[in-house]
């Protein structure tokens, strides 16, 4: 199940023309747009390893891994 943060994320990457969750070969690009593939991960990079390998021999690949600008730790009694 996406989160809202890689469901923003595809959103932005997809643009009016991009496609979300579009079919690439035997895989699922999280967008296509202009013939390139973005690949939103914000989990561990381990888990895209092998999709990464696969895409790369076709397309050109965009790896979005966000990063918290701002974090904020709040102590509660």
């Amino acid at each position: 199940m996406p989160t809202d943060l890689h469901l923003a994320l595809q959103a932005l990457y997809a643009g009016e023309d991009g496609v979300i969750e579009a079919g690439v070969g035997s895989y699922r690009a999280d967008v296509l747009r202009a013939g390139v593939c973005y690949e939103i991960q914000t989990a561990n990079f381990g888990a895209i390893r092998k999709k990464l390998e696969r895409l790369l021999d076709r397309h050109r690949v965009v790896l979005v891994y966000p990063v918290a600008q701002i974090k904020t730790i709040v102590q509660i009694d």
